[in-house]
């Protein structure tokens, strides 16, 4: 029996390799017209001299649309915010907590000045930041549904709260319209 010394092919492998580089160079040479072809109409590339034009993206502005939104601002408690014409806004207020409340169709946003401690065990903790300001996030998640969501901005004295009334289930369309609304909260200086 021949055994190929170390480091070279077997005459089958050999003889393989030599019909497989033959029909590469049969399929080229009869296909050279095409080649020529196809070079032929292919545009030149541009010469080192001659500047390629530069095409630049026109990029339209983001609409935002929070910009024909109503605006509340509370110069006593130092904030700001912006909220879709189609909630209602309502203000309480007793000797120690303060609020502004908007409401839409059973689902209210909370904004809460002197609120006493809430319980929030079991909720679902993010950090956030509400206008620069570091923030705690927490959503209560039962059955799979969002039941409610508090932010409480560290150093500040206010929490923003979203929660359904009675029945009415929160739906992505509401948490939605909270984070946009609390993308417009600012705080005043």
């Amino acid at each position: 029996m021949f055994l190929p010394k170390k480091g070279y092919f077997s005459p089958p492998v050999v003889i393989i390799l030599a019909l497989i580089t033959l029909t590469v160079a049969v399929v080229i040479y009869f296909n050279r017209g095409l080649i020529l072809k196809s070079k032929e109409n292919q545009p030149a590339p541009p010469s080192a001299n001659q500047q390629s034009p530069q095409v630049s993206p026109k990029l339209s502005p983001t609409p935002d649309e929070t910009a024909d939104w109503e605006v509340y601002r509370n110069d006593k408690y130092k904030f700001k915010f912006s909220y879709p014409e189609a909630w209602q806004l309502i203000e309480t207020a007793d000797e120690e907590v303060f609020g502004v409340h908007l409401e839409k169709e059973g689902i209210s946003i909370h904004f809460i000045v002197n609120a006493p401690g809430i319980g929030l065990s079991g909720a679902k903790f993010e950090s956030i930041k509400v206008d620069k300001v570091n923030s705690s996030k927490a959503s209560i998640i039962v059955d799979n549904q969002v039941v409610s969501i508090y932010v409480f901005p560290e150093n500040k004295n206010v929490g923003i709260i979203l929660d359904s009334i009675g029945p009415t289930q929160i739906t992505q369309d509401s948490i939605k319209d909270f984070d946009q609304i609390l993308s417009t909260f600012k705080f005043l200086e």
